[in-house]
């Protein structure tokens, strides 16, 4: 398609590794036929604004980057005593009403390498095992992959704009601050369900394993909404799999992506409500053929 060729284009236009301001990571925001840098791991100057027909909002995102970034003190207080590696923060209304079943997260990418028998297999059991509300579709052109947001987000917290304070008649746009806790958004989905249904992530998740629950419930304009989602098995500086050490030594995703970035592309239906990408200096070796499967 268009948007995967664009993606792609975007590499050609990326500032050289010496200039990225968190090398060997660089976060970019797709916009229009380039992309715009974002920090990671800075609260006062990383939100990245979100303007679609659909959804209005800011994202924060936190990467575990290398010692040398050890400035980012929220960074710090975000990662420390946790295994996870990245984290994002998405906070904002929707502006038309729009069912649970339709806002999805995930990667699209144009063709990709396919990994030998076994190393496929070894591949395909782990996302099944770890992963399993995700929809994987690998087709000769494009590969996707991705899951309703109410199912995928770790966290989700849904409020009255009415009931909160920093919101006014004149200006209804979410506001950055007060900024989510960098302890983890704490789950409360009353506005949604009452006080009779799923309290916790947990139950949140598993009520809307079933496709009729998610197309029975729908996100509303006159809510503001917060979701955290986080991961600790993709490291984006390396893009090595640490999760499971074995698919870390046997798969090389550089190769398997073809040079093409991980995502986080959010779609309400087909229509894309934003994509960020995460660029790593090692991502940038493939070229076409020129390197093998090879994970180290």
């Amino acid at each position: 398609s268009a948007i995967l060729a664009g993606d792609m284009a975007q590499r050609d236009c990326l500032p050289p590794v010496e200039a990225w301001p968190q090398r060997p990571l660089l976060l970019t925001q797709e916009e229009g036929g380039g992309g715009k840098v974002v920090l990671a791991n800075d609260p006062e100057k990383g939100w990245a604004k979100i303007d679609s027909d659909v959804f209005e909002g800011r994202a924060l995102f936190f990467v575990r980057l290398p010692e040398c970034h050890a400035e980012y003190a929220a960074a710090e207080a975000y990662f420390r005593g946790r295994k996870r590696l990245a984290g994002i923060l998405l906070v904002g209304r929707f502006k038309r009403r729009l069912s649970m079943n339709d806002f999805i997260v995930g990667n699209d990418w144009q063709q990709i390498n396919i990994p030998g028998r076994s190393q496929k297999s070894l591949l395909m059991n782990c996302i099944r095992q770890f992963l399993p509300h995700i929809t994987l579709e690998v087709g000769p052109k494009c590969t996707r992959f991705f899951a309703p947001v109410v199912l995928d987000c770790k966290a989700m917290c849904a409020k009255p704009l009415a009931a909160m304070a920093h919101t006014t008649a004149t200006h209804p746009a979410p506001s950055p601050s007060p900024l989510p806790s960098l302890l983890g958004v704490e789950e409360d989905c009353t506005a949604i369900f009452g006080d009779a249904r799923p309290r916790s992530a947990e139950q949140r998740r598993r009520y809307f394993k079933t496709e009729s629950h998610r197309k029975a419930h729908y996100f509303e304009t006159d809510h503001e909404y917060t979701f955290e989602f986080y991961q600790h098995t993709m490291d984006f500086t390396s893009y090595r799999f640490v999760g499971i050490p074995l698919l870390g030594r046997l798969v090389n995703f550089t190769w398997i992506l073809r040079g093409q970035p991980f995502q986080f592309c959010l779609r309400a239906k087909s229509s894309v409500v934003c994509r960020f990408h995460f660029w790593s200096e090692r991502l940038l070796r493939w070229n076409n053929g020129g390197q093998k499967n090879d994970a180290h």
